[in-house]
């Protein structure tokens, strides 16, 4: 048996590159036929981020509206979008996945299927302006013998024909590929600008991403058994069977070659029925006007040095002169006097430029301040004596 590899990738990206010629009077796809207002991100003069996140408020079939953001990216720490956005590079509005996990001799034959309508950036780190939404087909497997593989899913048919040659495209479902399958098929456009329809399309809430309901290849969103009911939700995430394919095949499933030996007991078909869903449904409301946390609490400065530079006390007026500086430049600094006993007075904090005189009214000896503390968040200085002048009477 020839060991498989997957040599080859078969990428068909259309977005922004069909001239409204190819279609005629362009009209929304079969399923995906309702896009909300995009919610806008705004810049903030200081580089963060308010409002929404810069795509479309839901995503329809006409059955179900779904929310973005189902498994995002984690967010990218250093991307003031991302961060507002709470993701990173892509999220979902909706995702299926089936996968198939078969031994043949010592090679795994892993078939995997997803059906997804995603939210992206055209050059993948969060970029405002450059917000992408497609609609996509993925197909992935190794090939364990040359021929042709039919792939039947819940949005439709993929033929493949794997061969010992260069890949090619021979029509609109028939492929040569050169040991290995590895199809991802993404329909999309970007917002705001589309600029070769004029005006977009059939008067859409969001000019530009609405290309995604042209895409050939799509599908309703394919709802796991037991749901939505009071959920909110079109899946849990977990394999189970799902009802919704327009083409009556809730199920994922190859054919291969006869001699391809798929199952690793001699048959050329394997099949599941378990598929993954996530999905969450829009209960209405306008764009999410989505706060940013605040940044995190800085680290705590290293140890401070507080000097005191300056005591004077007048007791005839009641005023106390303190100047101190701080190595870091660290604020508040607050003063504390305390008399010849050790008994505190008084506290206070400083100005900004480290000086401040404080009322401090004399009527004995214990109420006479005779040394000066001065604190930072991180510093202290030492005692410092007071200067008295002139002498109390």
């Amino acid at each position: 048996m020839r060991k498989p590899a997957l040599c080859f990738v078969l990428a068909l990206t259309l977005a922004l590159a069909l001239a409204p010629a190819a279609f005629g009077q362009l009209q929304p796809g079969d399923y995906i036929v309702e896009l909300g207002p995009i919610c806008p991100a705004t810049e903030n003069p200081d580089g963060t981020f308010s409002g929404g996140h810069g795509f479309p408020l839901y995503v329809g079939d006409g059955a179900y509206k779904l929310e973005l953001g189902v498994l995002p990216d984690p967010v990218i720490p250093n991307n003031p979008l991302s961060v507002h956005t709470g993701f990173g590079a892509e999220a979902f509005y909706y995702i299926c996945e089936a996968e198939m996990n078969f031994r043949v001799g010592d090679t795994r034959i892993r078939p995997r299927l997803t059906l997804a309508v995603e939210a992206a950036y055209g050059a993948e780190d969060p970029l405002n302006g450059d917000q992408f939404l497609f609609v996509r087909t993925r197909f992935r497997m190794d090939t364990p013998a040359v021929g042709q593989y039919t792939v039947r899913h819940p949005w439709g048919t993929e033929v493949f024909q794997v061969v010992d040659t260069e890949a090619e495209l021979v029509g609109d479902n028939y492929y040569l590929l050169a040991d290995g399958i590895n199809f991802t098929y993404d329909w999309g456009g970007f917002a705001p600008l589309c600029p070769d329809l004029t005006p977009c399309v059939f008067g859409s809430q969001a000019p530009g991403f609405e290309r995604i309901m042209l895409s050939p290849k799509q599908g309703p969103f394919l709802v796991q058994t037991g749901f939505p009911g009071n959920t909110g939700l079109l899946g849990d995430g977990n394999p189970a069977t799902i009802t919704g394919s327009p083409v009556n095949q809730n199920y994922f499933r190859v054919e291969g070659p006869t001699d391809a030996n798929l199952n690793g007991a001699g048959g050329n078909i394997i099949e599941t029925t378990l598929f993954t869903v996530n999905g969450r449904i829009w209960t209405g409301g306008d764009c999410p006007n989505i706060v940013t946390p605040p940044p995190p609490p800085p680290p705590p400065p290293g140890e401070d040095t507080v000097t005191v530079d300056r005591a004077r006390y007048n007791p005839r007026n009641g005023k106390l002169e303190i100047r101190a500086t701080s190595a870091l430049g660290l604020l508040p600094m607050t003063a504390e006097w305390f008399n010849s006993a050790g008994v505190s007075l008084g506290s206070g904090d400083l100005s900004p430029k480290g000086r401040q005189t404080f009322d401090v009214p004399f009527v004995n000896i214990a109420t006479m301040p005779a040394t000066v503390v001065v604190r930072t968040q991180t510093g202290v200085s030492e005692p410092f004596p007071v200067t008295v002048n002139p002498a109390p009477r």
